[in-house]
């Protein structure tokens, strides 16, 4: 007979089933995995009865030109900056769930139009631009309990009206813009599922300053008639323990919306800073006659924003005068392009900031919701930018483009709104006419009404559009490119800096390694040194660039601090040791001995797109970095029977990717490749050897990924029932001696509550990175 103690567990434990089958009741999976795609644009691609079976697979995050062998291939793929035209298709089904009410598609960026169809129906276009993201309502196009079909049409075509396409082609008369868009679905595409009563997306702005929360929330009533709503809005620390709630209720008449404005008291909350980015949740529970209908998790941090216009000026945080130390970044990363699954941007944030940097320009364009968070919780400032490069008189008068221009300020806001990250937002880089002044007070307008100044202390600015000395255009900070001083009132920035447009900074170059004050390397360091003086009016400096990049008008990309798979130059170091005075890594003269192999991310996601990074490093005796002539490294990847994993190689005569043997050559003691997961798990070794040294090895695993869309509605729970983060169903029971032990899977972030049979909690568990922590018992 069994223990009446076990059995009193193992009630616990069918309780605890139940409630995190509850709580899962409204939720988003992602849909990212095997995907059928195409390039072209065959007939009745969108119905459902079109034979997609020749189609390749793909993934998402997904780039529609994977594998360009060279610069100049990469870009013949896009054509000429005046008359590229490329289709592109998507196709994937899915069971709808039987009991789904709302059902939404999000789209995180496509590149640069699409128009999305389910079971053959289009529900809806995207022409805002290729960097903003999407969704659309398709309750009414799925198949509950059948499988539905969701395809999507795909162009690139450096179309004038679709920003940045339009921004400075040789159409209006200027140059093409100096990045190349790239293409694909590139960004995470989901399914949310929701209740007639919810939160919509984009539905909730999260104001705080270093002391104080407000937050505006939207319900949406889809019903076919009205209801009393309940919201609830809980703070809660890093470990899970409330801090501050509020509640309102509100009668919401059928097919209506309503605002909820609460701002919850939080007694003494800790700041968020560059130097200590800390973190809070904030939990919003809406719920109908006491049953939870929607949930919203969002993290926030409290901090304030001010700026000077005085000597020394600049920006303010929490009343702390901080001078902003930047880098302007794009998106793209190798010959996966802008294709960067979100395991990468923590790395790049992570990366920026152990060099000493305390801000990213998103030049030229909104990021993924990924690198938010990933500034968020690492300490980065971010200057956000709409696509927009060069705009000139050619637009005057081009409605279609400025109207979509609006659209994307918009979608760019209020997708950054709740990040505390988020310091500013930049309009434009380098417009060069005046006449367009009413469009950048249109501009202005729309940030402002959505993201006033005076609420989250967040400013709008030109980066280079001189002539605002009185805040014209009611711009609030002045944007400076190569320069840091301007007669204006206004405070000043400075959004692109550097010393050489010429230089090479080619990893192998003996320039670049050559990091005395009197090298390119160090006069780069020290124009970028006295930039970020503390003591004049201009607030900081962004250096142009972090990473190597090419494009129309810059065919070689090889200034960066970093090169296209982010392996670290010596610049890279000689900043470094400037600006935190930390250890250096340079190159030395002497004979290597070792070769030094890591990858920077040893387990992996089996899901198509998941990356790492491995770099060969040569060393001597004394663990310094040897050039060795520029001598060759082969790296060679071992798997099981079935391909696990594809190599791409960085700069070379003749960059590569996919095979499972490279070779590069090991410039200034280095070599790298990126290392991409296909759709099986399993082992990977990765050997590198080459310049008459003993090989090395490193060892990874990718692991397997499933999409949990029948797993992502459920039942509706009570109000008074587990209210914590998302919750995995799947739970493991162990008994050791007395003792039961719960096992749950390792996430972002769960909550867990364990109840007795009369409902009384037994212990509070928060799951954070994998870690579990226990609130009470």
């Amino acid at each position: 007979m069994m223990h009446k103690k076990i059995r009193n567990v193992l009630f616990i434990f069918i309780m605890l089933i139940v409630q995190v089958q509850a709580r899962s009741s409204k939720g988003d999976a992602l849909f990212n995995l095997n995907w059928k795609f195409i390039t072209g644009n065959p007939a009745n691609a969108q119905a459902t009865s079109f034979d997609d079976a020749s189609w390749q697979t793909v993934c998402v995050p997904h780039s529609a030109s994977y594998d360009a062998p060279t610069v100049a291939g990469e870009l013949a793929f896009y054509g000429s900056p005046s008359a590229p035209n490329k289709d592109y298709w998507y196709r994937k089904s899915f069971l709808c769930p039987a009991n789904a009410q709302k059902v939404f598609i999000q789209f995180e960026g496509v590149m640069q139009s699409a128009t999305v169809f389910v079971n053959g129906t289009q529900v809806g276009t995207h022409y805002n631009s290729g960097y903003t993201g999407f969704f659309f309502d398709i309750s009414n196009n799925v198949v509950r309990g059948a499988s539905t079909l969701i395809a999507v049409h795909c162009n690139i075509n450096n179309d004038q009206n679709i920003p940045p396409g339009g921004s400075g082609w040789t159409s209006n008369g200027g140059a093409a813009p100096d990045f190349l868009l790239y293409s694909g679905m590139y960004r995470n595409v989901r399914l949310l599922f929701k209740d007639s009563v919810y939160v919509p997306l984009r539905g909730q702005r999260i104001t705080t300053t270093s002391s104080t929360i407000r937050a505006l929330t939207n319900v949406r009533n889809d019903g076919a008639a009205s209801k009393s709503v309940a919201v609830t809005l809980t703070v809660r620390n890093s470990g899970g323990s409330s801090v501050g709630t509020a509640t309102a209720t509100q009668s919401i008449a059928a097919n209506g919306v309503s605002a909820f404005d609460l701002s919850p008291t939080v007694s003494s909350p800790s700041a968020w800073s560059p130097t200590s980015p800390t973190l809070y949740s904030v939990e919003t529970i809406v719920s109908v006659g006491g049953a939870v209908v929607d949930s919203v998790v969002e993290k926030v941090g409290f901090r304030s924003y001010s700026w000077s216009a005085g000597t020394p000026g600049g920006l303010s945080i929490n009343s702390n005068r901080t001078e902003l130390k930047g880098v302007c970044m794009g998106q793209w990363m190798g010959w996966i392009e802008n294709a960067v699954p979100d395991s990468r941007f923590a790395k790049q944030v992570a990366m920026i900031k152990d060099m000493g940097i305390n801000s990213i320009r998103t030049s030229h364009y909104p990021r993924a919701e990924a690198f938010y968070r990933a500034c968020d919780s690492i300490g980065m400032l971010v200057l956000v930018e709409v696509p927009a490069w060069g705009v000139n008189s050619g637009f005057t008068g081009l409605t279609t483009f400025w109207n979509r221009m609006y659209s994307c300020d918009s979608e760019m806001v209020l997708d950054g709104y709740n990040h505390p990250s988020i310091y500013g937002w930049s309009l434009f880089n380098e417009p060069s006419e005046s006449t367009l002044g009413p469009y950048f007070a249109n501009d202005t307008a729309i940030i402002h009404s959505l993201d006033p100044a005076s609420g989250s202390g967040r400013v709008t600015m030109v980066a280079n559009y001189q002539g605002m000395s009185s805040g014209k255009y009611g711009l609030d900070i002045m944007g400076l490119n190569y320069d840091l001083s301007y007669s204006t009132s206004l405070p000043i920035l400075n959004t692109e800096m550097y010393q050489n447009w010429f230089r090479t900074f080619v990893r192998g170059n003996a320039m670049d390694m050559d990091v005395g004050s009197s090298s390119e390397a160090g006069q780069e360091v020290s124009t970028m040194t006295s930039a970020w003086s503390t003591s004049d009016k201009c607030g900081g400096a962004h250096f142009w660039c972090f990473m190597d990049y090419c494009s129309f008008r810059n065919q070689t990309g090889r200034e960066g601090i970093v090169d296209r798979l982010y392996i670290p130059k010596n610049v890279y170091y000689l900043f470094k040791n400037t600006l935190t005075g930390g250890a250096t890594d340079y190159w030395t003269n002497g004979t290597p001995s070792t070769i030094d192999l890591k990858a920077d991310l040893t387990t992996l996601r089996a899901d198509g797109s998941d990356i790492s990074q491995i770099v060969a490093t040569l060393r001597n005796g004394n663990n310094c970095v040897q050039p060795s002539g520029g001598c060759n490294i082969t790296f060679t990847v071992t798997t099981g029977a079935s391909s696990v994993a594809m190599l791409y190689t960085g700069h070379s005569t003749a960059p590569t990717s996919g095979p499972s043997t490279v070779t590069c050559a090991a410039e200034g003691g280095r070599a790298g490749i990126l290392l991409r997961t296909t759709t099986t798990a399993g082992a990977i070794t990765v050997t590198a050897s080459g310049c008459g040294l003993t090989s090395a090895t490193v060892n990874l695993t990718s692991t397997a990924v499933t999409e949990n869309i029948s797993t992502a509605i459920g039942p509706r729970q009570s109000a008074g029932g587990l209210m914590g983060t998302d919750v995995s169903k799947h739970v493991e029971l162990a008994y050791i001696g007395k003792m039961a032990v719960m096992t749950f899977p390792a996430g972002t972030e769960k909550t867990v509550r364990v109840l007795n049979c009369q409902g009384r909690m037994l212990a509070c568990a928060r799951l954070q990175e994998g870690k579990v922590l226990i609130d009470r018992a």
